[in-house]
């Protein structure tokens, strides 16, 4: 069963890497508005006041990383990725997970999870999941592109790189990797 579920995962991790995605490495990043999920889960929410990417555009780097509650790989990297924001703190640079609401949880329900797991990573949502989809975690078919998918994207407000999954195994090296993507990135 462990050798199936490998495979599994091996080809999951192979057709992301292939994919025909809409976003490559250069490409500007689309800003779309997104929420501090905090801020989402307040009765008195105010959609007009959200964060745009482009307003980081000059000055800061960016990595958005998108999650599922379901993702165990992504709840292995936000820890991961909160760690790194900690090191990386007199940096220019910014750190969002982003979290993709799935058909039929609500807020309360996310909002409780993320408690209980403690994050201290920003986390965005937006309620038009589709558009951010449709930007970031599609291909140039339609199909979803698997989770934790993370973008790290340049001062310069282009995509510097973009990968797909996270080793679970393997913390360290994928911690490695990450700071070698955003050192890249700062430099942009």
């Amino acid at each position: 069963m462990k050798h199936f579920l490998f495979f599994v995962c091996f080809l999951t991790f192979l057709s992301a890497a292939n994919a025909d995605l809409l976003l490559k490495p250069g490409d500007p990043a689309p800003s779309r508005l997104l929420y501090n999920f905090n801020d989402a889960v307040n009765p008195n929410f105010n959609p007009s006041r959200g964060i745009a990417l482009k307003s980081f555009f000059g000055t800061k780097a960016v990595v958005l990383s998108f999650f599922t509650k379901e993702c165990k790989a992504c709840m292995v990297e936000i820890p991961a990725l909160q760690q790194i924001k900690d090191e990386y703190a007199d940096k220019n640079i910014v750190f969002y997970a982003v979290l993709i609401k799935a058909a039929g949880e609500t807020l309360t329900e996310l909002e409780a999870e993320i408690k209980k797991r403690g994050y201290t990573i920003d986390i965005l949502y937006h309620s038009a999941i589709d558009a951010i989809m449709k930007d970031y975690i599609k291909d140039k078919s339609g199909k979803l592109l698997p989770v934790p998918l993370m973008y790290v994207i340049g001062k310069s407000g282009n995509i510097s790189s973009i990968h797909c999954g996270f080793d679970t195994k393997n913390v360290e090296a994928e911690k490695n990797r990450i700071k070698a993507e955003i050192n890249k990135a700062l430099q942009k």
